[in-house]
C-alpha cells in the first residue's frame, strides 16, 4: 500500500467515528450484517454486505437501494455508512450497504466488478429478504458517485459493456442518486498532487489522459442512462462536477433533478448528508426516495 493511501484510511476512519459518536440505530429495523457476497482477493472483509429492512414478514417486498460509499477509491467501508443507510428504511425500503475492494490492493475496475456481484446476490436472495427486484436503485457519493455513474453508463451501453465481461448482472438500476459526486475526473494537467495520488493508486499505474477517459461516465453515456437525482452544496469540494453532469444529461436527454443544499449563511460541506444529525440529511434522503418512488 502507498503511504498516501495508508494515511488517508487512518484519517478517514477517525473522522467517521467522530461524526457518528452520538448516532443510534433507529427502531423498527431488521439488520442482517456481514454477509459475504464475493470471494475475490485476499481481503474478505471488503466483500461483505449488510441488509437493512423494515421489521416484519419478509414476504412483503420493498424497493432496494444499493449504497456505493465514497472515500477517494482507496478508503471507506460500509460501517461508516450504516446510520445514513438506515435512514431510508423509514420510507419503506430495503438497503444494501456494502464494502467493495479498495485500491491500491485492487485497482480499477474492481469496484465495478463488486457492484455486479452484489446485484447478483440481490437477485439470488430476493425471496429470502423480500427484495422487489423491479425497483432497484443506486446511491453513490464522492468517489462512490463516480463509480456508480460509470457502472450505470457501462450497463446501459451494450458496445462499451462488451469491454468489461463482468457486466452480466440480471438486475439493473431503475434510477440513481449522485451525492456530491466526483462525476468528472479531469485531465492530468488539471489535477493537483492529491488527486494524482488518488488516481495512481486507483488505476495501479501512472495516470494518463487515456486512462482518465475510461473512468468517466460521460464517455459511455447514452439516452438509456437511468434517471438521476443529483445534489451538491455551495461549499462542496467537488462543486464543479455537477455542472459537467448536467451538461451530459442534457446532451443525452436524461431525466434528472438537481438540488443545492445549504445557504451562504449556513453552508454545508462535502458529503454532509452522511451526518444524520444534520436536518438537511433527512431532507435529502426524503427527496431522493420520493424521486425514486
Amino acid at each position: 500500500m502507498s503511504v498516501y493511501s495508508d494515511n488517508a484510511r487512518r484519517l478517514y476512519a477517525e473522522s467517521e467515528k467522530k461524526r457518528d459518536r452520538n448516532a443510534r440505530i433507529p427502531e423498527g429495523i431488521s439488520i442482517y450484517a456481514d454477509i459475504p457476497y464475493g470471494s475475490r482477493g485476499d481481503h474478505p472483509q471488503w466483500q461483505l454486505l449488510d441488509v437493512y429492512r423494515p421489521d416484519g414478514d419478509c414476504e412483503k417486498k420493498y424497493p432496494v437501494i444499493l449504497n456505493i460509499h465514497g472515500g477517494g477509491w482507496v478508503q471507506g467501508e460500509k460501517e461508516g455508512y450504516r446510520f445514513y443507510c438506515m435512514s431510508f428504511v423509514r420510507y419503506g425500503a430495503c438497503v444494501i450497504n456494502f464494502s467493495y475492494r479498495l485500491a491500491p490492493e485492487y485497482p480499477f475496475p474492481a469496484p465495478l466488478e463488486d457492484i455486479s456481484q452484489v446485484l447478483d446476490w440481490v437477485h439470488e436472495n430476493r425471496e429470502k429478504y423480500g427484495f422487489d427486484t423491479d425497483r432497484i436503485y443506486g446511491i453513490g457519493d464522492s468517489a462512490g458517485g463516480n463509480i456508480l455513474s460509470l457502472y450505470a453508463a457501462l450497463d446501459t451501453n451494450p458496445v462499451s459493456a462488451a469491454e468489461y465481461p463482468f457486466m452480466t448482472a440480471d438486475l439493473h438500476f431503475r434510477a440513481i442518486a449522485l451525492n456530491c459526486p466526483v462525476f468528472r475526473i479531469p485531465p492530468v494537467s488539471e489535477m493537483n498532487r492529491t488527486m494524482i495520488y488518488h488516481m495512481n493508486d486507483y488505476v495501479g499505474t501512472q495516470i494518463t489522459d487515456d486512462t482518465v477517459r475510461k473512468l468517466n461516465a460521460a464517455e459511455y453515456m447514452t439516452s438509456a442512462f437511468p434517471p438521476v437525482f443529483l445534489m451538491t452544496t455551495a461549499k462542496d469540494a467537488a462543486r464543479e462536477s455537477p455542472d459537467y453532469a448536467i451538461n451530459a444529461f442534457r446532451e443525452h436527454g436524461i431525466r434528472y433533478e438537481f438540488r443545492l443544499y445549504g445557504t451562504a449563511a449556513y453552508p454545508l460541506g462535502h458529503v454532509f448528508h452522511l451526518d444524520t444529525s444534520v436536518p438537511e440529511s433527512s431532507e435529502c434522503s426524503r427527496e431522493e426516495f420520493e424521486f425514486f418512488a
